[in-house]
């Protein structure tokens, strides 16, 4: 494959840049069992710096369900693939973030015929549920940020996680 196939695009499995290199990426899939990819993605990202947030026509994408059949829809439900945190709040918060305005997500739910299911929940209420400690706040903005702001339950963990690499290199220090 030549370097010049390649082009940016947003991952929003890990919620960052990804350079696609045929149908790996070099982010969360399975690039290192082909050695060469991660060169290429390397020597491509040199001269072609990393967008810091996904597109509009990405956004947009993430949220365009016309392709899916009823039964496609019904499985996704099953799985809970259309909940407010698993479909919803991601796209949201980068469209929030860049000044870009998207459908509600009741609005979608009726566009494409599924039920609306909200599943986000404070951090502080997630820590409870889940019974995990969260060692330094600040993953959120603030104490009160961390108490009323409400998430869907893959973005508090990478909060905790990070909160939990800060407390412990605070203990370092």
């Amino acid at each position: 494959m030549e370097i010049n196939n390649l082009e940016w695009s947003w991952c929003w499995d890990c919620d960052a840049p990804t350079i696609w290199v045929g149908k790996e990426n070099i982010c969360c899939a399975a690039w290192y069992e082909v050695p060469g990819l991660l060169r290429m993605a390397i020597d491509f990202s040199k001269d072609n710096p990393a967008p810091n947030s996904p597109t509009l026509a990405e956004i947009d994408a993430k949220l365009n369900c016309d392709n899916y059949t009823k039964e496609d829809i019904s499985i996704c439900q099953t799985f809970h693939s259309f909940s407010y945190g698993n479909f919803y709040w991601l796209p949201k918060h980068w469209a929030d973030k860049i000044g870009y305005t998207i459908p509600t997500y009741e609005e979608l739910c009726e566009k494409y015929g599924f039920k609306p299911e909200y599943d986000c929940k404070t951090g502080k209420q997630w820590s409870i549920d889940e019974n995990k400690s969260v060692y330094d706040k600040e993953g959120w903005v603030s104490l009160e940020n961390f108490e009323q702001e409400e998430i869907p339950y893959r973005e508090f963990c990478t909060r905790r996680r990070i909160s939990k690499i800060r407390y412990e290199k605070k203990l370092k220090q």
